[in-house]
């Protein structure tokens, strides 16, 4: 539970990766909207926290967001892998994959609440993308040990893998 805290967006990230596996349109439906939501909150507390705050500047740790590396990637792809195998063992605790699924994610996420707040749409494109690409690879990545795991099968997740 303590992913939970550290990391609320991991469990309906890992729902989406199983649910594509598995066929599961409801819980596809469900987990996305959650997501959705998390995404959204995200993004409009670190815009109010801008206004308040009164950030005028770009520090170095949201330039670090604007130019994504093949190690971001790397990131993602093993925090979706962690994420999935600590879901297919019960002695696994969860806190590692939903710490990695932070780091992955919430950094882009909040540079592009504060680089919409302060009114920089080329940051805020940057760094959305950069979100896009880690939680694309983390659901692939959760999505192959699924598969691996016998959690669903190749012909239901074709659609879901290819997208």
């Amino acid at each position: 539970m303590g992913a939970m805290i550290i990391a609320p967006l991991v469990r309906p990230i890992v729902a989406i990766a199983y649910s594509i596996v598995s066929g599961n349109q409801p819980l596809l439906k469900r987990s996305s909207f959650t997501l959705f939501k998390g995404v959204l909150l995200t993004i409009v507390i670190s815009m109010v926290i801008t206004k308040l705050v009164g950030i005028r500047t770009f520090g170095s740790e949201i330039w670090g967001r604007t130019s994504p590396r093949l190690l971001d990637l790397g990131v993602a792809l093993a925090a979706g892998g962690a994420g999935g195998f600590a879901l297919t063992r019960r002695s696994i605790a969860n806190a590692l994959p939903g710490v990695a699924i932070a780091v992955a994610l919430v950094p882009p996420l909040s540079v592009l609440g504060i680089s919409i707040g302060m009114g920089s749409n080329s940051v805020a494109i940057v760094s959305g993308l950069l979100f896009l690409a880690n939680l694309a690879g983390i659901i692939f990545s959760g999505s192959l040990v699924f598969l691996a795991h016998n959690y669903g099968s190749f012909e239901k997740a074709r659609h879901g893998l290819l997208i």
